[in-house]
């Protein structure tokens, strides 16, 4: 019983370290197959809570720029992310036209809300821990950005990228 015990302990801590890494290769698909929403169609609209207990409407962000981020804090690429984001993207766009809408596509809110505390995020944060909003935009890969236009159009979609991209993406949504 016990060798039996030490092959499923050792199954399961592997199928956990390959889980925790295959944040951006979930399931083998290709990224653009998990993408539901396609450049010019209306961005599905929803409205998530924040980590400060505020409440966003995506329609009523009509008339700003929006950059939407899906993340999860187990995703390795998403907390490299994170511990950038506020320098390379938030107070890069502050007293701009573009608004920064960032979604944690899972977790309960005390450990978003610790994990964006460590990484020095000074932003709210949405929470959609079932992954309802998520569904609409994608099936698979964080981190995943979309812009949107002031006029609730998707623009560009950004997927499986690293934080050497950030500027790619902020530099995007400025020329909308």
């Amino acid at each position: 019983m016990s060798r039996w015990l030490s092959i499923l302990v050792a199954a399961l801590s592997a199928f956990a370290a390959v889980t925790m890494q295959s944040c951006i290769a979930e399931r083998g698909e290709d990224s653009d197959q998990t993408t539901l929403v396609s450049t010019g169609e209306i961005a599905p609209d929803f409205t998530v809570e924040m980590t400060d207990s505020s409440e966003v409407t995506l329609s009523k962000l009509r008339g700003r720029v929006v950059l939407l981020t899906f993340w999860s804090a187990d995703c390795p690429m998403c907390q490299e992310e994170m511990g950038v984001v506020q320098q390379a993207v938030v107070d890069r766009i502050e007293g701009t036209d573009i608004t920064y809408l960032s979604i944690a596509r899972d977790g309960e809110r005390d450990a978003i809300e610790e994990f964006c505390r460590e990484k020095g995020c000074r932003f709210a944060v949405g929470l959609d821990p079932d992954r309802a909003i998520y569904t609409l935009y994608a099936t698979a890969f964080v981190p995943r950005t979309f812009i949107i236009d002031r006029d609730g159009v998707m623009r560009a979609s950004y997927v499986e990228y690293g934080t050497d991209r950030l500027d790619e993406i902020v530099s995007t949504a400025e020329t909308l």
